[in-house]
């Protein structure tokens, strides 16, 4: 994980992952969520590693949906990352029996004076979102970030990882 991408969040993006990754258990808020997202289309479909995303901190406060009201932006990103540092995710990998709990991302790298943060997303996440051949679902970033709920997110990705099958059974337990 050495390469460092210098980014700037658009809407234009594809999200891929593993169809795993989208029915883990976990908690995020909408904040954390679109920081996810954001991240996980800036991997390639040919990426082999994790690389270190560099992205200036206004312009990913924006994205998110953060305004710089009393100039606490800053701090409020470095909140969010501080929450995904700490974050849980329960994945099953069914085909092995295998629970693994993990969390989001490795580290946020905060370069102040020049306005940057470097994230890097934990290592456990990369068989989920690296060199993904089958069982994945592809959505499009600009729909997902427009969602004003988590549960709509989530709802949109459970959808689409079924989309060319017609229907998908959803019960309250599934979206918990």
């Amino acid at each position: 994980m050495s390469d460092v991408i210098i980014t700037k969040p658009t809407e234009k993006a594809l999200v891929t992952r593993h169809n795993n990754l989208i029915e883990a258990r976990y908690r995020l808020t909408l904040q954390e969520q679109r920081i996810l997202l954001w991240l996980f289309s800036e991997i390639g479909p040919d990426d082999k590693d994790f690389k270190r995303y560099r992205v200036r901190i206004a312009d990913l406060a924006k994205f998110i949906g953060i305004s710089d009201g009393g100039g606490r932006l800053y701090r409020e990103i470095a909140e969010v990352t501080g929450r995904l540092r700490k974050r849980e995710i329960d994945l099953e990998d069914i085909g092995r029996n295998v629970t693994i709990q993990a969390t989001w991302i490795a580290s946020a790298e905060y370069h102040w004076n020049e306005g940057l943060v470097e994230i890097c997303l934990a290592p456990a996440l990369m068989p989920y979102l690296l060199d993904l051949k089958k069982n994945f679902t592809t959505v499009a970033l600009k729909y997902a970030i427009g969602m004003k709920s988590t549960y709509a997110i989530r709802v949109y990705e459970l959808l689409k990882q079924y989309a060319s099958i017609g229907s998908r059974l959803v019960t309250i337990a599934d979206l918990r």
